[in-house]
């Protein structure tokens, strides 16, 4: 699926025969066989891995490249330069885009999310748990920034939002206050909040 995607945005750019560049800060195993599956659908392409170490700055590539970056530290090193060719960053969520982005997307730049949309999430929990009609939600100072769009999304919905902030995990009350007062949890996708911390902490 992830290899159609990428196959549609490159045939809105070039036909047949483009130059593709995968980069990223690490090759590997994962990395070598999602690069075969994209020679297999696109044969009549040139597509090629380079590690980021050894790549020139973003400007120094030709213009007719079509780059895929895999990973943070290569979305870091093409924001570098304004000049260099279209680019496609694969599976990158609204958190890390607002942290390494903030609020404006380079006209060079397609972004390719990890995280669904908030109103298709809510729209699901909706559909899977009609009789629900407050939806919790944990956030941080890094998280903040999507309660504006989740409760947009929720008022068509009639479903209200409760909130709490968490910026200590190993704090378990506002965890448990937010059980309290809302029907189902809704997590964001914000690592600092949801990892094997957080698990330890809930049991």
């Amino acid at each position: 699926m992830l290899c159609l995607v990428i196959s549609g945005w490159l045939s809105c750019l070039s036909a047949n025969g483009a130059d593709i560049l995968l980069t990223g800060a690490e090759d590997s195993p994962g990395v070598q066989s999602f690069i075969q599956a994209l020679r297999a659908l696109r044969p009549g392409d040139h597509v090629r891995f380079q590690p980021l170490a050894n790549l020139p700055s973003p400007g120094e590539l030709a213009g007719d490249i079509r780059l895929i970056l895999l990973d943070l530290p290569s979305l870091d090193w093409r924001l570098q330069d304004a000049q260099g060719p279209a680019t496609l960053v694969l599976r990158i969520s609204r958190l890390q885009a607002q942290q390494h982005l903030g609020e404006s997307l380079p006209p060079y730049l397609s972004l390719l999310w990890s995280d669904p949309p908030l109103d298709r999430q809510l729209r699901l929990t909706r559909i899977l748990l009609p009789q629900v009609k407050r939806v919790g939600v944990l956030y941080d100072r890094h998280s903040e920034f999507l309660l504006k769009e989740l409760r947009r999304a929720a008022h068509p919905l009639g479903l209200e939002v409760v909130t709490e902030r968490w910026d200590n995990i190993h704090d378990s009350r506002p965890l448990q206050a937010l059980l309290n007062s809302s029907d189902v949890l809704l997590g964001l996708d914000d690592s600092d909040l949801y990892n094997p911390k957080l698990q330890k902490t809930c049991y």
